[in-house]
């Protein structure tokens, strides 16, 4: 309807390069045999949006550097079980990830306090989890963010400017940041410039279009 404007967000811009971060810090942690994980949410488009992607990530860390950094990953039925979500972590730490992308709801945070209590590193999903879940902060090396503060911003100023896209579903991108990395915050220190950089240089890649996330497959 013409007074109703919908935001969809491209996940997979942001998990992309959230996956050769991943791979990175596991390959800092265990050169030998890197492994990094990922808990998702039920196995649907959404989902696989921002696995699929952070999966190619993890290839794109492999292929530019010539390592072999291994990563598999479960989906759990549901959103919203915690106790599942820590043991599907558990079952993947004790196969040898280093890194854990928790893309599940609170299925996904059951996940993150697994990661703490063994002390390995993760990957938050949607906010700043460093911030929405302090309690994990310290293992979190960034989150993988959709904007939603940014979008709702857009769209009220569009209604007051007289400029509201109605009956259209617009998309947000990581050009204009509607989804992004969060910051580094406890590991701004632990990953090496040379990382940072590259990280940099596949965001402005997937911007301009030179460089494919792996979604749509």
């Amino acid at each position: 309807p013409s007074n109703l404007s919908c935001i969809v967000f491209s996940v997979d811009q942001a998990a992309f390069p959230c996956g050769f971060l991943a791979a990175s810090r596991a390959f800092q942690q265990n050169p030998a045999a890197a492994k990094v994980g990922y808990v998702a949410g039920p196995k649907i488009p959404p989902i696989d949006q921002f696995t699929v992607s952070f999966t190619a990530g993890v290839n794109y860390f492999n292929t530019k550097y010539g390592k072999l950094v291994d990563v598999s990953g479960v989906n759990a039925a549901i959103f919203t079980d915690t106790l599942l979500g820590a043991h599907l972590a558990d079952s993947l730490m004790q196969k040898g990830a280093e890194v854990i992308f928790a893309c599940a709801g609170s299925t996904g945070n059951g996940a993150l306090y697994q990661v703490k209590a063994r002390g390995k590193t993760a990957i938050g999903v949607d906010t700043d989890q460093y911030l929405t879940i302090p309690d994990v902060g310290n293992i979190l090396m960034t989150s993988c963010m959709k904007n939603l503060r940014s979008g709702i911003l857009n769209g009220v100023q569009s209604i007051k400017n007289g400029t509201f896209q109605g009956g259209k579903t617009l998309t947000s991108t990581l050009l204009e940041k509607g989804v992004d990395l969060a910051p580094y915050h406890d590991f701004e220190t632990q990953i090496p410039d040379s990382i940072k950089t590259a990280v940099n240089e596949i965001k402005s890649k997937i911007i301009d279009g030179t460089l494919p996330t792996g979604w749509p497959k």
